[in-house]
């Protein structure tokens, strides 16, 4: 595949895998090489170290976080939960009292869609 333009379907695997589960992610894309696989990842910014919170991922954060708890770590492919839980304390987001804990990424993406992001 040298040469070849990477795909949209590419870069979604690099970036829902590329933190979580390289070695899916290797299997997933057999026919890169693991170093082109990682520059893609820096090019997409999936990669964690030295990665900064993009305005996005802020105001994501700062709209959810409140209604879902750590559970918006669905919206935040490329975030741990302890990533989420440190910029949600620096930030000083608080849960509201009756949030569900731990919802499923089919609950969020319904919950998304009754509450859209809005523009900041």
């Amino acid at each position: 595949m040298i040469g070849w333009h990477w795909t949209a379907d590419e870069d979604w695997l690099i970036t829902k895998h590329y933190l979580k589960n390289k070695s899916e992610l290797r299997k997933k894309l057999p026919n890169r090489k693991w170093g082109s696989i990682k520059a893609r990842a820096f090019h997409l910014g999936a990669c964690k170290q030295g990665r900064y919170w993009t305005t996005l991922e802020i105001a994501m954060l700062a709209h959810a976080y409140p209604f879902l708890g750590l559970s918006v770590e669905h919206l935040l492919p490329n975030r741990s939960r302890n990533d989420i839980a440190m910029k949600a304390s620096s930030m000083k987001l608080k849960v509201l009292k009756r949030t569900h804990r731990n919802r499923s990424a089919e609950t969020v993406a319904a919950w998304l869609a009754e509450n859209p992001l809005k523009r900041y």
